[in-house]
């Protein structure tokens, strides 16, 4: 009997030490499958080159638009500045044309220079600016078309030219 006690003792404690040892089991952390850390692993990766991805083809786009809108910008400024410069010469020869006559005066070679300067660059220029142009230039045309400019006739041209400025100053300030 002594024997079978001990047995059964023995017994008794094998079941106590594997109770404590699921028991332990149970609370220590599982591993997780290899799939899944690598998935844990890598998936943030993959977005953020798919993410770094986008961002930078929306910057690109970004900044050629921008590039190009300031290269638009920078030679409708320029035009503007050319077409002003005509301007002012046409005011000036028509003023000089009032007392001399215009072909002296160089009136005919100025508005025709005005013409080319305005139809010549009309895809940097607003509508307005290209009709208060057109409008001047057909004004001082029946201007030179006269032997001798009139008072009458550089008033209409002035009041052309100052219709031509007030609109670039607008399209200017107003971009």
């Amino acid at each position: 009997m002594n024997t079978d006690a001990q047995a059964a003792e023995l017994e008794a404690y094998r079941a106590i030490v594997e109770a404590a040892k699921m028991e332990i089991l149970a609370r220590m952390p599982k591993s997780e499958p290899l799939g899944w850390k690598l998935l844990t692993l890598i998936l943030p990766i993959i977005l953020t080159s798919i993410l770094g991805f986008f961002v930078f083809k929306m910057q690109s786009n970004i900044t050629s638009r921008l590039t190009l809108t300031q290269d638009y910008y920078r030679k409708r400024l320029e035009v503007y500045g050319k077409l002003y410069d005509n301007l002012v010469s046409v005011r000036e020869r028509a003023q000089r044309a009032l007392n001399e006559p215009i072909t002296s005066a160089g009136l005919d070679d100025t508005v025709e220079a005005f013409n080319r300067s305005y139809s010549g660059n009309t895809i940097f220029l607003t509508q307005p600016l290209i009709i208060a142009s057109e409008n001047m230039w057909k004004d001082s045309v029946r201007a030179i078309a006269e032997p001798s400019i009139s008072p009458e006739s550089l008033a209409t041209i002035r009041k052309g030219a100052d219709a031509v400025e007030r609109q670039m100053r607008l399209d200017l300030v107003g971009d």
